[in-house]
């Protein structure tokens, strides 16, 4: 999607939802096993508790997709959640109100 023609010129917004889901998979299946570059992460700290662990997966997720902007100037803004519905209605009203400014239609 972020290649897309169409897209070339927008920015995204990230929802890595259901967080507490995502704490206990890692605890069950390796995220290695899917990023295998998170491995380094895990050789450079052998010991990382399950909150650890989740905060350190997170954090190298959002950290692989916010580079793929390095090549652009377009943003790419990660929103780590439980509740999509509610996030997602405040910032389709946040981007609502300000193409109505932006269009000086306020």
């Amino acid at each position: 999607m972020y290649r897309n023609k169409f897209l070339r010129t927008s920015s995204f917004i990230m929802f890595l939802n259901k967080k507490d889901i995502f704490a206990k998979k890692l605890l069950q299946v390796p995220l290695q096993q899917f990023l295998p570059r998170f491995e380094g992460r895990l050789i450079a700290n052998p010991t990382l508790n399950s909150e650890e662990l989740y905060t350190t997966a997170v954090d190298f997720i959002k950290q692989t997709f916010t580079t793929i902007r390095r090549q652009d100037k377009r943003q790419i803004y990660a929103h780590v959640t439980n509740a999509t519905d509610f996030v997602f209605n405040v910032t389709c009203d946040i981007i609502i109100t300000k193409n109505i400014k932006a269009a000086g239609m306020n």
